[in-house]
């Protein structure tokens, strides 16, 4: 049983973990295309006037998704602490029937994993 709870333990990490690699891959994927369009704006054959204006507009489009992945990545990020958290408590739950050094255990475990979580 102390080897299932400790599984899904695991189980659970290697998923948040998962969940911020994907994060990560986005933040980059939309700061590489900021730094690119800056780029083609400011190479392109245009009046001043002009270049800066469409630099600004472009500037004010990138924020504006900024924005949005963060909120999104801050969603889910409250999601898999509150996952986490429900999966600390029930393991927890469980360990209470378990014998004293194993209890002790799975607790410091489930403790190590919900504070990475915070």
């Amino acid at each position: 049983m102390l080897k299932d709870v400790i599984e899904k333990i695991a189980k659970s990490r290697e998923k948040a973990e998962k969940k911020n690699r994907a994060k990560n891959l986005l933040v980059g994927a939309t700061i590489g295309t900021a730094i690119g369009t800056v780029a083609g704006v400011l190479f392109a054959p245009r009046a001043g006037s002009e270049t800066r204006e469409q630099l600004a507009d472009r500037a004010n489009e990138t924020m504006e998704v900024l924005k949005e992945n963060l909120e999104e990545t801050k969603k889910v990020i409250a999601d898999q602490k509150e996952r986490i958290g429900e999966v600390t408590t029930k393991y927890i739950e469980a360990v209470k029937d378990m014998a004293p050094e194993e209890a002790e255990e799975v607790k410091k475990e489930a403790g190590k994993a919900k504070k990475k979580a915070s």
